[in-house]
């Protein structure tokens, strides 16, 4: 007897009728009357006594609802717990942190912890002289570590923050009475050296070992711990580098933290062993992205309507749409900001079309019915190259115009000087960096659309 049999032959002796336990099971009553049929053939007896009005149990069929009811309820159990099992993984996950960083995760955890109530989680420090060694050991599940991670026996999940560089020092030392520091500076001065199996890529990502004019950086007195380092740099013995959690979360009044205005940013992401990623460890790695994501599209948003970003540093200036430009409006707006920078900028800045594209947009087309207050790309400030040449390259372009315009020196991603100089009223360049990259999406879409 087949389990759909048997909930027919179950719904039927609840209802006692053929048409509503037909419905109930979205069959047809002809399905239900061959089903009842077929056990009978297979039983030898009737099951029910049929008539024209009434539909009633034989004492057979009597016997066979008490023996087969348990049963198929204890089926349904085990289905549901096993479904609820493999969705909601239970046991012990444990996550290897650095210092304080459990509070910075906390968004995840609690989206973690909402779908999976029944998981107990655990916290084990990890050192930044071994970082990857509980990992290894199998003493953490998971740990959260800055980038970049180029371990071929660990898989690199997605990025949970980002923060900038700071360099510590003490607080009667000259360079504490600045605002704001290059990593130049680290050419003249003393670092710690960090002890333990470390990857040179990995500590160069925030202690370089060079700065960027290529000065080496001179290594002292040997550390293992971060309060190691704050030790050493209270005492005016070295000055340090460190992610801005260090600032946030070890503030002494012996100690000053200085921004590195040309430093890129510190990237932190979770990794685990590619051989032993368990359920717990995706479901935490799911949890994560989902988070991710929602914080982009709100560091999105804020952007592009002008409002605070995630990390409440500067506004992008764009603020709401009039009335008569509307999206096109903020979206020309956005790319003013950016071109504030590069007032020399000139239409082959950005994406280059095409001879025949260029052509096509150069011919005068009559205007089609619904065309008017439609903006065209070179309405936007943005080369009339065709739609299939806008987009990313587009941002790209005024981002090239923009390093250009702000002099020579270093320079971060996409070719653009990272400091805090204005970029237009109200924005700093580096946030006009971030606003074009997380505006392609925005603009590619309004421009795709037929002019």
């Amino acid at each position: 007897m087949e389990l759909r049999d048997i909930e027919i032959f179950l719904t039927l002796a609840e209802e006692l009728h053929f048409g509503r336990s037909a419905e109930r099971l979205h069959v047809s009553p002809a399905r239900v009357s061959q089903a009842i049929k077929k056990q009978e053939r297979v039983i030898g007896a009737r099951l029910f006594e049929r008539t024209s009005r009434h539909v009633r149990m034989t004492p057979v069929g009597e016997v066979l609802l008490q023996r087969l009811k348990p049963a198929y309820e204890g089926i349904q159990e085990a289905i549901a717990e096993v479904t609820t099992i493999a969705r909601h993984p239970s046991g012990t996950l444990t996550l290897g942190v650095m210092g304080a960083q459990m509070h910075d995760m906390r968004p995840v955890l609690t989206h973690f912890r909402a779908g999976h109530p029944s998981v107990e989680l655990r916290f084990k420090e990890v050192f930044f002289s071994n970082p990857f060694g509980a990992l290894r050991a199998g003493e953490v599940d998971a740990v959260t570590t800055w980038l970049p991670v180029r371990e071929p026996d660990l898989t690199v999940g997605v990025v949970l923050r980002q923060e900038p560089l700071h360099l510590m020092v003490a607080a009667d030392h000259p360079l504490a009475r600045q605002e704001s520091v290059s990593l130049e500076v680290l050419g003249d001065h003393i670092v710690p050296r960090l002890n333990g199996p470390i990857p040179a890529y990995w500590e160069s990502a925030v202690l370089p070992a060079r700065t960027p004019a290529g000065r080496p950086v001179r290594r002292g007195p040997s550390v293992s711990t971060f309060y190691e380092i704050l030790a050493l740099v209270a005492a005016g013995d070295a000055v340090c580098t460190v992610p801005d959690e260090g600032r946030r979360y070890n503030a002494q009044p012996d100690v000053a933290f200085l921004p590195l205005h040309d430093a890129p940013p510190v990237q932190w992401a979770l990794i685990w062993r590619t051989d032993s990623a368990t359920p717990l460890v995706r479901a935490l790695a799911e949890a994560a992205t989902d988070c991710g994501d929602a914080s982009r599209v709100a560091r999105t948003r804020a952007l592009y309507r002008g409002g605070p970003t995630r990390t409440g540093r500067l506004r992008a200036g764009v603020g709401p749409p009039d009335r008569t430009g509307g999206r096109a409006g903020r979206v020309q707006r956005c790319f003013q900001l950016l071109l504030g920078r590069a007032p020399h900028l000139r239409e082959g800045d950005g994406p280059q079309a095409s001879p025949a594209s260029a052509g096509r947009a150069s011919r005068t087309r009559p205007a089609r019915p619904g065309a008017a207050g439609r903006r065209r790309p070179q309405d936007l400030g943005l080369p009339p190259g065709g739609r299939r040449d806008l987009g990313r390259p587009a941002s790209a372009g005024l981002l090239r115009a923009a390093a250009r315009a702000s002099g020579p020196g270093a320079h971060g991603a996409h070719g653009v000087r990272r400091e805090t100089a204005s970029a237009g009223p109200g924005m700093a360049l580096e946030d006009a960096v971030t606003l074009a990259e997380e505006l392609d999406v925005h603009v590619a879409g309004f421009l795709n659309r037929p002019c």
